[in-house]
């Protein structure tokens, strides 16, 4: 069991704030957490790693407030929840969770819960939520905290499908919390050095990290989309490809910073796509195309796009080290690498899902390749 106490005379007076226990099995975002909390009402007096040891702290602590996480090691928030409220019945407890909002909130309220709040969200807004539950000891008005995404209802399909994709959308919440944690830890330290640069570098690099930070998280919130779609339509929207090819070669980063040339041709201003199924794609095809060259050789990767009626065709053309035509369908199956891990690190599933994201999307993908390098091909409905 993981446990702190950070003061061990709490205050219990409402001038001196409300007494406050963290408990996630995360040191950083704990810390982050705590960090955020300096000089808002609300006093630290207390640190778990997970429920069991929660329980404990509270009992001696006897704090105004908790805020627990869900997923944790050797009890859970959901398990410790109720025995939080036997032992201290007028303790106001808030999940603060990486779990979906809109998937997780009306559970937790119904286990007696006082609030749900999703990590990720800014500081600012999560004090405003959490005063809301203390107005006696927060005299001063507060905004409510922001709406989250309004979530599509759930499709109707066989029993059968839908017993499938209800384990696929748990897999992919459970993937979702476990990546958003360290994403919410980069960013919010990154946003944090970032108010202490004292020299325009250390503040240019704070922002590429933070602009990585959510990028990458509006991929987690797109995949989470992308899992409530279900095997259903895939959802569309309209896309500006320049743009869309622009993000992607800049989430590229240090993969295309040692004198790599990344170019790009007449790409689409207007496209009904999915963008989950678009950037995945392009920027799988772009890291294999950066990767796959001969040593000593600068790796030149172009993008592009050809249209004609009811379909587009993109291209990601590149001088690499070639396929052999044999090798043509083998390298869309999962795990089926052609080269030694030694010389080209990587799993050898990142075509498998290329190849599997644009089949959904109602597409084909095929490569063309020769002594000069290989162009992948993806077709897509317009």
């Amino acid at each position: 069991m993981t446990a702190q106490v950070v003061d061990s005379l709490p205050p219990r007076s409402a001038e001196d704030g409300v007494t406050t226990l963290l408990v996630d099995d995360t040191p950083t975002l704990r810390m982050l957490m705590r960090l955020a909390l300096e000089g808002t009402g609300f006093v630290v007096v207390g640190e778990a790693g997970d429920g069991l040891a929660a329980l404990e702290l509270a009992r001696q602590l006897v704090p105004d407030l908790v805020l627990l996480d869900l997923a944790m090691p050797v009890m859970d928030g959901l398990e410790a929840m109720p025995l939080l409220r036997e032992a201290l019945p007028d303790v106001r407890v808030v999940i603060l969770s990486g779990f979906d909002r809109a998937a997780m909130e009306s559970q937790v309220l119904e286990a007696g819960a006082d609030a749900y709040l999703q990590k990720g969200l800014a500081p600012e807004a999560m004090i405003q939520a959490l005063r809301e539950i203390f107005p006696a000891r927060m005299p001063a008005p507060v905004a409510p905290p922001a709406p989250s995404r309004a979530v599509p209802p759930p499709s109707r399909e066989a029993d059968r499908l839908a017993a499938v994709e209800q384990d696929l959308e748990e897999l992919l919440y459970l993937v979702s919390h476990d990546l958003s944690e360290p994403v919410n830890v980069i960013k919010g330290f990154a946003e944090r050095l970032a108010r202490r640069t004292r020299t325009n570098e250390e503040a240019e690099f704070c922002e590429f990290i933070i602009d990585s930070a959510q990028r990458m998280q509006q991929l987690l919130d797109d995949l989470l989309d992308f899992a409530r779609a279900g095997r259903g339509e895939l959802p569309q929207e309209l896309l500006d490809c320049r743009r869309l090819v622009a993000d992607v070669i800049a989430g590229l980063g240090s993969t295309a910073t040692s004198g790599a040339l990344v170019s790009t041709g007449e790409l689409p201003r207007e496209l009904v796509a999915n963008r989950l199924v678009l950037t995945q794609v392009l920027h799988n095809l772009a890291v294999n195309a950066l990767k796959f060259v001969q040593p000593g050789v600068v790796p030149h990767v172009r993008i592009e796009a050809e249209c004609s009626p009811g379909t587009v065709i993109f291209r990601v053309s590149d001088n690499g080290v070639g396929i052999e035509p044999e090798h043509f369908d083998r390298i869309f199956q999962p795990f089926k690498r052609l080269h030694s891990r030694e010389r080209y690190p990587g799993s050898g599933i990142g075509l498998a899902i290329c190849r599997r994201l644009v089949e959904r999307q109602g597409g084909r993908i095929w490569v063309d390749s020769g002594p000069s390098g290989s162009t992948f091909s993806v077709e897509l409905p317009a």
